[in-house]
């Protein structure tokens, strides 16, 4: 059976790619080699013209250079467009798949160059398609390695797979990779990264949907899915997202932030030293989801340089935050709570400097119809030089820990129709508590420099000695 092979010009890489078979007549160069008759052609479409010539000896030499003659790259099946149309995968020959040790990827998807600047969008759609890639490793000019990619899109490419099965193998694999505003959508089927270069990596105002899909890493190392400036990654709808040894990023910048939203989904992390899901001046919004933090250290979720967090759900127990040290940490970022169980064996929302000896702001902190436990730590934590720069508002919410609340830096807390059950300890800062609207404390109160407020509906069960600012004000409805 005869096969195919283009070669057409990529700006993106400023190099000459290979495609799997004949380019549809788009782009700028496509030369054709033919198993059975070499017979290479330069043309140019749009003007009319080709330059054409039979020679075997150099066609065969371009064939063997980029790795068809060997026996290895001939089992592969790699597919590369650039032309600015629509490709049905259904008609490759599966699985589309890479196994060479340099650079390669198994589906690569680029938009046409246009003549004002811009691109047309190449696009691909397919079901139960089979993408493979095992390779990788070859040591490059610049002393980094090879990395065998599962799927690259780039320049306004777009993607759009049901039930499909994404895999790679190998310590110098990738699974997805997305720039310039491109974009994939996975509906169902499932996404197995063994490699130790990432699952997924967006940039450039990229889009990615992860629907009903089950997306399991297992690197030796680390394997994260990363979310760069003006990206957005959006997880939903039933979708399984297990992490070993890796997290979920999402890095924005001065300028752009990036995206990701979570809904009717799982997240996991297991692992040594990382924080399940992480945000850079990110915005996240999580809703009705599980977050699961299995690692010895680090935080379910981490918000960090103006980043702001909103998490939801329909009752307590449609959102669940579970951690083996902290439940949610932020640092000069507002995170909002509103329908949520949060377990953590370290403080169960900690507000902090993120490390640093300069005083840190967060602009707010709102825990609505939550319950947040502490095993050995706080319930809620301010560290500090952290500058509260609001009152921290609990509402309709339960606090459980040895610590209820711990202040190392002043903050104003107001509690309504909450329950406090553990210690308050302001230490030496002056700060404030103020219990309204059938709240109560169960516990003991460490402030010498802070107040105490209780409305005629709410009630403190002092469990031990404590020490508050005198007087104890009780006010009146």
């Amino acid at each position: 059976m005869n096969r195919t092979y283009s070669i057409v010009w990529s700006a993106v890489r400023n190099m000459y790619v290979v495609a799997s078979e004949l380019a549809r007549g788009h782009s700028k160069v496509k030369i054709q080699a033919h198993s059975n008759e070499v017979s290479p052609s330069i043309e140019k479409p749009e003007s009319g013209w080709a330059i054409s010539a039979k020679h075997n000896a150099l066609a065969f030499a371009i064939v063997a250079a980029l790795g068809f003659a060997s026996p290895l790259a001939m089992a592969d099946n790699p597919v590369s467009y650039i032309d600015g149309t629509d490709h049905d995968l259904n008609a490759e020959t599966s699985p589309i798949s890479y196994s060479g040790t340099g650079q390669g990827t198994a589906l690569y998807l680029e938009g046409l160059a246009t003549a004002k600047g811009g691109w047309q969008p190449t696009s691909g759609t397919g079901t139960g398609v089979v993408i493979e890639t095992a390779g990788g490793g070859d040591l490059l000019p610049d002393g980094s390695y090879a990395i065998a990619t599962a799927i690259k899109l780039a320049s306004g490419a777009v993607l759009n797979l049901t039930n499909a099965e994404i895999s790679t193998t190998g310590n110098y694999s990738t699974g997805i990779e997305l720039t310039g505003q491109s974009s994939i959508t996975l509906t169902g089927g499932t996404l197995q990264v063994k490699g130790n270069y990432g699952i997924m990596t967006l940039s450039g105002e990229s889009q990615a949907t992860l629907s009903d899909i089950k997306v399991t890493a297992t690197a030796e190392t680390t394997s994260n899915i990363s979310v760069g400036e003006g990206s957005t990654l959006k997880i939903k709808d039933g979708s399984e997202v297990t992490l070993t040894n890796g997290q979920l990023s999402v890095a924005g910048n001065t300028t752009s932030n990036a995206f990701l939203y979570v809904a009717n989904s799982t997240v996991s992390s297991t692992g040594t030293k990382s924080t399940g899901i992480a945000s850079n001046q990110g915005i996240l919004d999580i809703k009705n989801s599980t977050i699961t933090h299995d690692n010895v250290a680090g935080a379910a979720i981490e918000a960090v340089n103006a980043s702001t967090v909103t998490i939801s759900g329909d009752n307590k127990n449609s959102m669940v935050i579970t951690s083996e040290d902290i439940g949610i940490k932020s640092a000069k970022s507002s995170v909002n709570i509103d329908g949520a169980t949060i377990i953590a064996k370290g403080d169960g929302i900690l507000m902090t400097t993120g490390g640093s000896s300069f005083y840190s702001n967060n602009s707010g902190r709102t825990v609505n119809n939550a319950d947040v436990t502490s095993d050995d730590a706080a319930a809620l934590h301010v560290d500090k030089n952290t500058v509260i720069e609001k009152p921290i508002t609990l509402t309709d919410s339960t606090l459980t820990g040895p610590t209820a609340i711990k202040l190392d830096n002043a903050a104003t807390v107001e509690a309504n129709n909450t329950t406090l059950n553990g210690n308050i300890d302001a230490g030496s800062t002056v700060s404030s508590l103020s219990l309204a609207e059938k709240s109560s404390l169960q516990g003991s109160v460490n402030g010498l420099h802070s107040s105490l407020t209780l409305d005629a509906t709410s009630q403190w069960n002092m469990t031990d000695p404590s020490t508050v600012r005198p007087p104890v004000s009780t006010t009146q409805q």
